[in-house]
């Protein structure tokens, strides 16, 4: 029995602490749902309140006059300073209010036009294409989070469109509120109402088929907008859980991969999702620990199960009641955390029961109520706020309903004080849930925006007032009304006085029956004291308490809760007034709303200006209507023809019968014509010019003003005027001359002069006159170009005082001046005269005797030959060069010839001779002297421009790069190769093996004048030579051309060394060091591909040469696959060769008949014709010298095709002339070999023709 007992105990006391630790499970976990679910409601509305105050922001934009008003001035005139500080502070004051990044305004093509802070940074793209939809659309956009790029911050915008409420909303651009989430969105999100280890709040948006994190997070840096999860692998993520729709409470694993408790919402009016977690284990650790007491407490009562049962029951009765106190306490703490969370936020929290009595608060809503908690917990609501309706109704609603709802009230304080707040009801079980927050701020935003909007159109109407009324009175009455009509201002008026401060009227609006006490103040020459500190300063004067500032004032009572702004009336340093105006203190000390009143004020002195300077020319033209009939029998009766016109169109109002009939017309004919009748089209534009003149300068002299008559003809008139007005019509009165006269006889004398000035100043020479002691009375603009002085710096100085002659070339002036002061011309003559820059100059002066009234002067005449000396230098250098070219390439042709038989003799010889023979050496010796003098020959060919070019279309950028590597490793280490290609170089068609043997050997050059290292620069360059530069440069045609430039560091050349540099042989290095041939080499080739090449050097600065090829605009040539080359050098055909050198044709013959050939031979032309005619066989291939006594060559040719069309003709020169090779280019179709060669080399030759 007692076993059985003691088992039904056991299970009695697992079956309880089975029972009792899920209960506390249970209770704990709703602890914790009710926890999360308060933080995450509060955290949502913390957001949808942030979202709505930043579209509150854009809202005070959107469709603002003002504020368009504003964009539109600054749009339209950038660089006014005034425009620019306003809208510059209305940018500042929103952007530190709200605490944005920065506050950009764009133009309507999405150009940054205003910044603040002020930024340079360049507006990224994708926010001009949002700015783009923002101005299509015309609606508020809210740019959710991004990054500008993805090393950027992370950001949201929001992007409100300026409208032009005028032009039918056209936009003007659109403001962008740039905000970062660091500054207060994030921390608001990351905020936990209590200590956590491990609590986080996340943000979260679905992208794509993604969640994607949106703010940093507690335990993975630089998380926001990197961090994603895909959706269809996320199923326990809770984030992705509240993408996918669920809300509520949920269990799964976070991004850590860690389980979790959370809470997820849907962000209203969003694309947002909220989650508020906490790991399990600390979630869980309380009740844990509860678990591990049940488990030791279970134990102990298995322990003492012996000592008995009543001791069972009473240790039964223990824990039953510590479990119960366990439990409450345990209840209490998560409502302490519970309380704790309300507690700390920053907004008020209030919770009233069913009876509407306050029976929670926390301390935010202590502050806003400016009561004690003692004075709120207890009471009814209604008791607290008792006036206020609109609370009341919506408690009630909300109440009965059980719906949450939302709330803008005003509230009054006991003291009188007022502010605005936002309420959120929202029912909870005890009864309702107020949230509340302040937003007296934002209220106060509106209101003062609202009320500088109504003085802004007040403004508008008064200025379209000024511009129609034309009467002082109603003009001040007008703008009285429309200053309260507009609501800007509750009552205005405007006192008007004379000079001496008397009051003569006064115009009121809004005050009623207190403009009677003010007017009785006023009889009595009193004026209230805002008028009499106003007329003392020019700033608005400011009453904010009438009742303390102005207690006798008898308007004081009537502003009761409203300031006062009084501002004198004022323009051009007269005083008309003052305006006075009631305005509520919440703005009267705003510097804005002073700016503005301030502006009303000038704007209506401004208007009263007007009506007074308009009454005063009304008066003044009555005044000059009695004159008029006075003056019109002058008018009728003057010699001089008088004419009025009209300024505005330039039509005649009058003319009097001499302009008549200086102009062929009737008085009634030139009342319907103006101006521009009287004169020709052509000059039109003069008349109008002359006219504007005398307009600013308020009238003139004008003088040879052509006139068109009537009849067709011209006559010239002086034009005298004045400024009148007539009628209040501004017009001119001119006094009209006829001068036709004295303008031919004018015209005539100062055409003989300007005839001969022209001549004079035009002249290319220099012509000067002096006196007969040598000081320069005149000289026209050569002589400035020639001697560096300016007219004015030489005019009345001798040669001697400009120190432009040496004393050598002082006496042969001197001898000049002699033979003039006999009557005698001297030179022509050489003289060296001295620059005022210090340069010298050749010129080539003549002098002649002639007399200026009365006085013995001298004409001098002066012509720079440098050029023409220059030229005659580089015409002898030309000259020179082709004469040794010449002479050179007759050389290598008898060279080549006598090469070809030593050459090809001895590669013959040496195929005879076994290697290891002894005299082998000295014939392969006898063969490299002689490949050494073909290099020569070669070399002298490419001087005399007689070798063989195969010209291509190139770049030349192409070249350079190619050769840069090979430069490189030749040039050494030492000295550093830098390229300058121009990027859109032309093409040039040259022989691309030469041009590239040109920089090879300018870069040697360049090389060696640099022992000790320095710097090689290759530059090439588009140039256009024109007319100037050919004309001082031998042989140079003008036109576009390739500028090929290869410069050097190095020692650099003296000018008698420049002199020689292209000359065969010509060499500076050391013996063996050079052949002197390398600059030859480069000479000719540059002169045969039609170029141009120029040598700049001074000692110590290096050496630069320039190229210059001409420019083409060709396809680029094709690269020619070339034929396989071929092994086979022996034939069985025939062949005829025609060579007048009887050594090199004995040469060809042996080496052909080696070759299996059969060979026949010819001396000349006319032997070659004979021997074809009487060789009945087929004859293959002709081999024929180019140059040969007799008939040439191509006439050979031609005789031996009409005879033998099929076949071959292979030419061989050592020396080209223009038979086949025109400008060193051979004809299309032609087979060349050159002199000297090889036997293998002929044989292959011949072997590939007869295979063509």
């Amino acid at each position: 029995m007692l076993i059985l007992l003691f088992l039904i105990l056991t299970v009695g006391i697992v079956a309880a602490g089975h029972f009792y630790y899920s209960n506390q499970k249970k209770n704990f976990r709703a602890g914790v749902e009710r926890q999360l679910t308060a933080i995450t409601d509060l955290k949502v509305e913390e957001l949808l309140q942030w979202r709505k105050e930043r579209l509150w922001d854009a809202s005070i934009c959107y469709k603002n006059v003002n504020l368009s008003l504003r964009v539109k001035r600054y749009l339209e005139t950038p660089h006014n300073p005034d425009a620019r500080s306003k809208l510059m502070t209305w940018l500042h004051k929103v952007g530190a209010a709200n605490q944005y990044e920065h506050v950009l305004l764009l133009d309507k093509r999405g150009v940054l036009s205003m910044s603040d802070p002020v930024s340079t940074e360049q507006v990224p793209s994708h926010l001009v294409r949002d700015v783009f939809e923002v101005i299509s659309s015309k609606k508020v956009t809210f740019l959710d989070f991004h990054r500008d790029s993805p090393d950027r911050p992370v950001l949201l915008a929001i992007l409100v469109p300026i409208l032009d409420e005028e032009n039918n909303d056209l936009p003007l651009g659109a403001i962008v509120f740039i905000i970062n989430p660091e500054t207060y969105l994030y921390p608001l999100i990351q905020s936990w109402p209590v200590d956590s280890r491990t609590a986080e709040t996340l943000l979260v948006r679905r992208e794509r088929d993604d969640v994607l994190f949106l703010n940093e997070l507690k335990f993975r840096k630089n998380s926001a907008l990197n961090l994603r999860f895909p959706l269809n692998q996320s199923h326990d993520l809770p984030a992705a859980m509240a993408v996918r729709g669920i809300e509520g409470v949920v269990e799964g694993r976070d991004y850590r991969g860690v389980p979790v408790v959370a809470c997820v919402r849907a962000i209203p009016d969003s694309p947002w999702f909220i989650v508020s977690k906490m790991d399990r284990v600390e979630v869980y650790a309380p009740l844990k620990e509860q678990l591990w007491v049940i488990i030791i407490l279970v134990g102990s009562l298995f322990a003492g199960t012996g000592t008995g049962m009543s001791l069972i029951w009473r240790h039964r009765q223990s824990r039953y009641y510590r479990e119960k106190f366990e439990s409450a306490e345990a209840l209490r703490a998560s409502e302490a955390r519970y309380h704790s969370t309300i507690d700390s936020m920053m907004e008020g929290c209030q919770i009233i029961d069913y009876d509407w009595r306050c029976i929670y608060v926390n301390d935010e809503s202590l502050r806003q109520s400016r009561r004690t908690k003692e004075e709120l917990l207890g009471h009814k609501i209604t008791d607290v706020y008792p006036a206020n309706m609109e609370i009341a109704d919506i408690i009630k609603r909300c109440m009965d309903e059980r719906c949450p709802g939302f709330i803008e009230s005003e509230i009054a304080y006991p003291d009188g004080d007022k502010a605005w707040f936002y309420l959120s009801l929202r029912p909870v079980p005890e009864g309702l849930f107020i949230l509340s927050m302040d937003i007296t701020a934002q209220k106060q935003a509106q209101e003062r925006e609202k009320h500088l909007n109504a003085i802004m159109r007040a403004i508008r109407k008064v200025n379209q007032l000024i511009t129609k009324e034309k009467d002082h009175t109603r003009l001040i009455q007008g703008a009285c009304y429309n200053l309260v009509a507009t609501r800007g201002f509750s009552s205005a008026w405007i006192l008007l006085m004379d000079s001496s401060g008397k009051t003569v009227h006064l115009a009121d609006s809004g005050l009623g029956e207190n403009i009677r006490q003010l007017k009785e103040l006023l009889e009595q020459s009193q004026l209230p004291q805002c008028v009499r500190k106003a007329l003392n300063q020019v700033e608005v004067m400011i009453t904010n308490d009438t009742f303390i500032d102005c207690p006798d004032c008898p308007l004081s009572s009537f502003y009761k809760e409203n300031g006062d702004f009084c501002v004198k009336i004022e323009y051009g340093g007269k005083i008309y007034g003052t305006l006075a105006a009631s305005v509520p203190k919440t703005f009267s000390m705003d510097k804005e709303e002073q700016m503005l009143f301030k502006e009303v004020g000038d704007d209506i002195a401004f208007g009263l200006y007007n009506i007074e300077q308009e009454e005063k020319q009304r008066q003044m033209v009555k005044d000059l209507s009695y004159s008029e009939a006075r003056y019109r029998t002058l008018f009728e009766g003057a010699a001089e023809g008088i004419l009025i016109i009209e300024m505005e169109n330039r039509t005649f109002q009058y003319a009097n019968p001499a302009i008549c009939k200086m102009l062929g017309y009737t008085q009634d004919e030139l009342k319907k014509m103006g101006v521009m009748d009287i004169h020709t089209e052509s000059d039109s534009g003069r008349v109008i010019s002359e006219f504007e003149v005398l307009e600013r300068q308020n009238g003139g002299l004008a003088t040879n003003i052509p006139c068109l008559r009537k009849d067709g003809t011209i006559i010239y008139a002086d034009f005298n005027t004045t400024l009148t007005s007539i009628d209040g019509i501004p017009c001119h009165v001119g006094f009209i001359t006829d001068v036709t006269e004295r303008k031919k006889s004018d015209d005539a004398l100062q055409e003989s002069e300007e005839r001969f000035r022209i001549l004079f100043e035009c002249a290319p020479d220099a012509y000067y006159v002096h006196d007969s002691e040598g000081k320069i009375i005149d000289g026209n603009m050569a002589v400035e170009k020639l001697i560096g002085y300016t007219k004015e710096e030489y005019i009345g100085k001798s040669y001697m005082e400009l120190g432009l002659l040496s004393q050598e070339e002082l006496l042969k002036a001197s001898e000049y001046i002699s033979k003039n002061t006999h009557d005698l011309p001297a030179g022509p003559d050489e003289l060296v005269i001295n620059r005022k820059d210090g340069k010298q100059v050749l010129v080539e002066i003549m002098t002649y005797p002639l007399a200026i009234r009365g006085n013995g002067m001298v004409l001098g005449i002066a012509r720079d030959i440098m050029e023409k000396k220059s030229l005659e230098q580089q015409l002898r250098q030309s000259q020179k060069l082709e004469a040794i070219g010449i002479l050179s390439g007759g050389i290598a042709h008898d060279f080549n010839n006598l090469l070809t038989t030593i050459i090809g003799n001895t590669e013959l010889t040496l195929v005879d001779i076994p290697k290891d023979d002894p005299v082998r050496q000295g014939i392969e010796e006898i063969m490299a002297a002689g490949e050494r003098a073909a290099s020569l020959t070669r070399q002298l060919l490419a001087f005399s421009r007689k070798q063989v070019l195969q010209p291509t279309v190139m770049y030349l950028n192409e070249t350079a790069l190619d050769m840069e590597k090979m430069l490189c490793r030749m040039i050494g280490e030492d000295i550093e190769l830098k390229t300058i290609l121009a990027p859109d170089l032309g093409q040039i068609e040259a022989d691309a093996g030469q041009i590239e043997q040109v920089i090879m050997n300018l870069v040697v050059n360049a090389r060696d004048a640099m022992p000790y290292g320095g710097k090689i620069t290759i530059e090439t360059e588009n140039v256009n030579i024109d007319d100037g530069y050919a004309h001082t440069h031998v042989a140079v045609i003008p036109g576009p051309y390739v500028m090929l430039s290869i410069s050097d560091t190095g020692v650099g050349m003296p000018d008698e060394i420049k002199a020689h540099i292209f000359e065969p042989f010509f060499t500076t290095k050391v013996k063996g060091k050079g052949t002197g041939l390398g600059l030859s080499t480069v000479y000719g080739i540059i002169k045969q591909s039609n170029g141009n090449i120029w040598v700049y050097s001074e000692p110590g600065k290096g050496t630069t040469f320039k190229i210059y090829l001409p420019r083409i605009e060709k396809p680029s040539s094709d690269t020619e696959l070339k034929a396989e080359r071929t092994d086979i050098l022996t034939g069985t055909e025939t062949i005829m060769v025609v060579e007048d050198d009887e050594m090199v044709r004995n040469f060809i013959v042996k080496v052909l008949e080696h070759y299996g050939y059969k060979v026949l031979t010819a001396a000349n032309g006319e032997e070659a014709i004979q021997i074809s005619g009487d060789y009945h066989e087929p004859i293959h291939l002709t081999l024929t010298d180019v140059i040969m006594p007799g008939i040439s060559s191509q006439v050979m040719e031609l005789s031996l095709k009409s005879l033998r069309p099929e076949m071959r003709v292979l030419y061989m020169s050592g020396y080209t002339d223009n038979t086949i090779v025109h400008h060193g280019v051979l004809d299309s179709g032609k087979a060349f070999i050159g002199k000297p060669f090889s036997p293998e080399s002929l044989g292959r030759k011949v072997r590939e023709t007869l295979e063509d």
